[in-house]
């Protein structure tokens, strides 16, 4: 429907009225725009099925709405991760975080799913650096010994969110396979009845 004026619904309650004569020159008028520009519509007013609706263009919407709302969570999931990670008492909570993460990223991450457990890994080191840097700079006399001791924290850190961020994406595939499983049995059952038959 190109015409904004006049829903496609409305149009198809109008056409019988537009058809009998009984319409207004108003109602007339604007079916005539509508369907000047709507093929669906078109196709309703010669009496024909209408098109069936594209759906591959459905299903890329609905996709590009699940993939907003998973990079929405799993930015949500990231920042917690940062934010628990920032800090020693939150820390286990990453135990929680990183493995769901991992695991909705295994659904959802098309072909850059394996650029999580890394690049999860990356930004905590670089996160839990540059945090411990600036307190080690306003607290500490030795910079020097404390970056590196701040390093190895930032990195250790980093290291247990790769870790729980593989093991969530394994408990993933191994999700998607266990489901998997049973249609492709059934299949293959199916083939050895007809098979045999």
């Amino acid at each position: 429907m190109n015409n904004r004026d006049l829903p496609c619904d409305v149009c198809r309650d109008l056409m019988p009225l537009v058809r009998d004569g009984v319409a207004s020159d108003a109602s007339r008028r604007m079916v005539e725009r509508h369907l000047a520009g709507c093929p669906a519509c078109q196709a309703i007013w010669r009496g024909e099925e209408p098109p069936p609706p594209d759906d591959r263009r459905i299903l890329g919407r609905i996709q590009s709405r699940i993939r907003l709302w998973m990079g929405g969570v799993l930015a949500a999931g990231l920042l917690l991760g940062l934010l628990f990670s920032s800090y020693g008492e939150g820390l286990p909570w990453n135990a929680v975080v990183m493995p769901v993460l991992g695991v909705l990223f295994w659904f959802f991450g098309g072909r850059y799913r394996l650029l999580l457990p890394p690049g999860t890994a990356v930004l905590v080191f670089l996160f839990n650096l540059a945090l411990l840097w600036s307190d080690s700079w306003r607290n500490a006399y030795d910079v020097g010994g404390a970056f590196l001791q701040n390093a190895i924290y930032a990195l250790l850190i980093g290291g247990f969110c790769l870790v729980l961020c593989s093991l969530g994406m394994l408990a993933g595939a191994l999700l998607q396979y266990g489901f998997s499983r049973p249609a492709e049995t059934e299949t293959k059952e199916k083939e050895n009845r007809h098979e045999k038959q």
